[in-house]
């Protein structure tokens, strides 16, 4: 499981519970492909209501790149 958030804090809070925690812009689709996201089976986009223009773009770059569930 790899959980990926912009704020630091929220990383390092995060990353005893999972395989990977990562820091990065997950609307920057290079980066979703350079950190492996796009190869994951399942992924869950949870980012909040004010940004739900950066979850569709998300949704639909890992859609793009063959992600089964999303």
């Amino acid at each position: 499981m790899i959980a990926v958030d912009q704020d630091m804090e929220n990383v390092e809070r995060i990353k005893d519970e999972v395989d990977e925690a990562v820091s990065f812009d997950a609307t920057k689709a290079h980066l979703l492909h350079k950190r492996g996201v796009t190869d994951a089976d399942v992924v869950i986009i949870s980012i909040g209501e004010e940004h739900f223009q950066d979850a569709e773009f998300i949704a639909l770059e890992l859609q793009d790149s063959g992600v089964k569930q999303i």
